[in-house]
């Protein structure tokens, strides 16, 4: 009893520690006054992290630009100013640089971007291809070993059976249903020798039926378009040929697919007309707003439950993998500082909106400068009593400069709180369930204890990876208000059966103020 208690203490140990560094990292939040250098550092920590694997990654960094566009989506500021996203960062500096006219610059751009995406889904389809096959080839080879032992113990089996019973043992041992003639069956059941080959090409075909079937619906679904492709007739081809006959028939669609979208009648081209009807597109806020609309439509669908037409809104194509080919030349090292000064200074926008939004719902029930609360402190204390309408344009700058501090900050204190709570809880569920199931290391001559500290240690550093995580991927969502763009209609019908204007001059960016 004695020993069953220490041990029941020792694995205690192990959590009592990393609850206590656990609760340490939530006090400090509670009782921080200034939380921005702790979400810089999260900041830093993760992309430094996610830039290196990036660039390490055989189709490019796409992925990365994916993740910074979904952590930081462009909001709006100052007015009608829009920051933008990384991923459009990249897109309005190549824009800015060609020396084109707007309409011009925007139709190659977008251009770029279909077609850099069409290359990334033929490679992608031809990967899949390429692994269907080689998965069909172990199938194949599988099947055949079954075959051979199936055929190796009826040969050696002098009992008289019916060849039904025989045919049914044979398709459960290969795992697929056998569609055979009557001559077929009396062979297999009197001389299997006899349809050997019968049974081999027969199990071949049905096998390269169903991955075929499998490798059409994933592209069709890809492409939203059928490939009019024959499956049985594929099935008599040998896979280098069925491989060919399908990469060449989706090529064929996404080029047609890319002829109605950018040709010279193309959608975006008429589209593209309208919107600069709209938009004020000398500033970069215009063009972020006119990139965007121009990679969503609408198109009229078929509620399913209601049954009646309703608009949808969809998307044409993505910037991200055009964005990734600005990138080719770039180390991983200068990327992650880039991105992290964009960050810097997309919270430096937020922060500013955030004071913008604040003082003005402040203002509708302020009488007195003091009525804007711990902020007006910043002022003269003299001027506090003073009425409201007598504030300075340099007193309303640090009114607001303060009041967006204190709502950022305060948002921080949320995100870290929460994303502790949450990441916590659930940690505390998958540690108890390895604390049971630990014990069974001793069967394999392993002392549990050290096992648990062990794997304890390695779930402690990911749940530390997923709070990080959590934080940064809710950092941005917190805006004070919204902007849409306008997805234009297009006349595709479904069948119901089937930031800132200009990148801010980093020599002369705003300083972040320390609390202390």
């Amino acid at each position: 009893n004695f020993d069953v208690r220490k041990h029941l203490l020792e694995y205690d140990d192990v959590l009592n520690s990393q609850r206590e560094r656990i609760y340490t990292q939530r006090d400090r939040v509670f009782t921080k006054e200034d939380l921005s250098e702790d979400i810089d550092e999260l900041l830093q920590a993760e992309v430094e992290k996610r830039v290196p694997q990036a660039f390490e990654d055989e189709e490019g960094p796409w992925r990365l630009l994916a993740w910074l566009d979904g952590v930081q989506p462009p909001f709006a500021y100052d007015e009608d100013q829009i920051y933008p996203s990384y991923g459009f960062r990249l897109l309005l500096d190549e824009l800015n640089q060609t020396g084109q006219d707007v309409r011009q610059a925007v139709l190659e751009v977008v251009r770029q971007a279909v077609q850099a995406e069409n290359n990334h889904t033929l490679n992608a389809i031809q990967v899949l291809i390429d692994r269907t096959g080689e998965a069909l080839d172990s199938q194949i080879e599988e099947r055949f070993d079954l075959l051979d032992t199936f055929l190796e113990g009826q040969r050696d089996n002098e009992e008289p059976r019916r060849a039904q019973e025989v045919a049914d043992e044979l398709a459960n041992v290969i795992r697929m249903p056998l569609r055979l003639s009557n001559q077929q069956l009396r062979a297999l059941a009197d001389d299997p020798e006899e349809i050997e080959d019968d049974l081999r090409d027969y199990i071949e075909t049905q096998l390269t039926l169903l991955n075929a079937t499998r490798v059409l619906g994933a592209i069709e679904y890809r492409l939203n378009e059928s490939l009019d492709l024959n499956k049985n007739e594929l099935a008599q081809m040998d896979w280098d040929e069925l491989a060919d006959t399908v990469l060449g028939a989706a090529r064929e669609i996404m080029e047609s697919q890319q002829q109605r979208l950018v040709g010279e009648n193309g959608q975006i081209l008429r589209d593209l007309d309208v919107l600069l009807q709209r938009e004020n597109v000398e500033n970069d806020s215009g063009k972020i707003r006119l990139l965007s609309s121009l990679a969503q439509g609408t198109r009229t669908d078929f509620d399913k439950r209601t049954h009646r037409q309703i608009k949808q809104v969809y998307t044409r194509f993505s910037y991200a993998f055009h964005a990734a080919q600005l990138l080719e030349n770039q180390t991983a090292e200068a990327v992650s500082e880039d991105v992290l000064d964009h960050l810097e200074q997309a919270q430096e926008a937020l922060e500013d909106a955030w004071g913008q939004s604040e003082f003005a719902r402040l203002r509708q029930n302020a009488e007195r400068i003091r009525d804007f609360g711990p902020a007006a402190n910043e002022l003269d204390p003299g001027r506090l009593d003073q009425p409201v309408t007598t504030l300075t344009e340099s007193e309303r700058e640090v009114l607001s400069e303060e009041l967006g501090y204190r709502a950022f900050n305060q948002i921080y204190r949320q995100l870290l709180l929460g994303a502790i709570t949450e990441q916590w809880v659930d940690y505390l569920t998958r540690v108890e369930a390895l604390r049971v199931s630990i014990g069974l290391e001793a069967y394999a001559q392993r002392d549990p204890l050290v096992e648990y500290k062990s794997q304890a240690s390695e779930m402690f550093q990911a749940l530390v990876e997923d709070i990080r995580g959590t934080v940064i991927s809710r950092i941005f969502a917190y805006q004070p208000r919204q902007w849409n763009t306008v997805a234009l209609e297009s006349t595709e019908v479904v069948a119901p059966a089937s930031a800132k204007t200009r990148k801010p001059d980093k020599s002369g960016k705003k300083k972040k103020r320390k609390r202390h």
